[in-house]
């Protein structure tokens, strides 16, 4: 009887590692992005960091006064870009006397499920203001989400970003 307990148990745990917690779907991808503005919005790099997978890469192409830059970017260094970018944010918000406001709004364009749901792609565009008009970002993204564990995670994004301000 014990062996057979051990045997459900090994061939369930082997089940949801390899199959049932890899399974995307649609919800998945939408609660990914809502949790995803959460942590944005609660000013949290760690947060934002967590849900990029050990193996993330990105291409961001940002255009501003500066003119058109294109940058590739791992996890360590998107983590790190992601705690710069609120250290500026409390930099701002320390000269302007208080806490920035961050205005930030999102859509999802489409979302791609793969044939065997272990992925999905997504097109979103985004705004983000920054204490009003102060620092603007717009643009889109092409992400691949994958789950891990029962946990979404993204692969691989491609944005191209607006940056503006005043």
């Amino acid at each position: 009887m014990n062996l057979l307990v051990l045997v459900l148990l090994v061939v369930g745990g082997g089940w949801w590692y390899f199959h049932g917690g890899r399974i995307i779907t649609d919800t998945d991808v939408r609660d990914f992005y809502q949790l995803d503005e959460a942590a944005l919005l609660s000013r949290n790099p760690d947060a934002l960091c967590n849900f990029l997978a050990p193996d993330y890469s990105s291409e961001e192409t940002a255009i501003s006064l500066e003119g058109r830059q294109t940058e590739t970017s791992d996890r360590a260094k998107s983590c790190e870009a992601y705690r710069q970018l609120f250290d500026s944010f409390e930099q701002i918000g320390a000269a302007m006397g208080g806490m920035v406001q961050l205005d930030h709004r999102y859509h999802i364009d489409s979302i791609a499920i793969a044939a065997d749901r272990k992925s999905a792609t997504a097109s979103t565009t985004f705004k983000l203001d920054v204490a009003g008009s102060i620092m603007n970002f717009e643009g889109s993204t092409v992400d691949t989400l994958i789950r891990r564990n029962g946990k979404m995670l993204l692969l691989k994004r491609q944005s191209k970003v607006r940056v503006s301000s005043g």
